[in-house]
């Protein structure tokens, strides 16, 4: 009769273990599915909390700053006659380097729409751009911010990062894509776009 009990005890515990870790694990599922849920609503989230509305739009910081050719550019310049693509990047980013070629495919196009494009080299020395540069044979300016102050004004913390700003020299964008499906609404009110 020992025997017996001791077997069904047995059982009865392997049972229990059994139970008890699918309980668990079924748990342990459903909270990571639940985290990532949550995870990605937070991407979108902060997506959305990208995209100003047009209350809280901040003025583009004003800077001046020196291209590849020693000419002065300054953000002045464009506020009032047309709204601009910034691109932030440096030479050791890789995707920064995509980004400048396909810059480059989009601006006949921008051009065309009243668009300007600059790209501001970050922290880097003008001959290092320049040899950089000899490869890509970019249509629009690129200018350098050696020092990083614009960079640091108008809050880039990664590279390749776009800012798009409106005609009247407010911030209507910030990431680090170009907003393919929403830029002439951002910059031309256009509602095709």
């Amino acid at each position: 009769m020992c025997a017996r009990w001791l077997e069904n005890r047995k059982y009865f515990v392997c049972l229990s273990l059994l139970f008890f870790g699918t309980l668990l694990l079924i748990s342990r599922v459903y909270a990571a599915g639940r985290a990532v849920k949550s995870l990605e609503q937070e991407m979108i989230d902060s997506r959305l909390a990208a995209i100003p509305s047009q209350g809280e739009l901040e003025n583009a910081p004003k800077f001046k700053l020196q291209d590849t050719d020693q000419n002065m550019v300054s953000l002045v310049g464009y506020t009032g006659r047309q709204p601009l693509v910034l691109m932030f990047w440096a030479t050791w980013s890789p995707m920064s380097s995509s980004e400048l070629s396909s810059l480059n495919n989009l601006y006949v196009g921008l051009s065309k729409e009243g668009i300007e494009v600059l790209a501001i080299n970050s922290g880097e020395l003008p001959d290092a751009v320049d040899n950089f540069l000899k490869s890509y044979f970019l249509a629009y300016r690129v200018l350098l911010d050696k020092d990083t102050t614009v960079t640091r004004a108008y809050k880039i913390e990664g590279f390749p990062q776009y800012v798009l700003v409106s005609k009247d020299g407010k911030i209507v964008f910030r990431d680090n894509y170009f907003p393919y499906d929403k830029y002439k609404k951002l910059l031309l009110g256009d509602e095709g776009g």
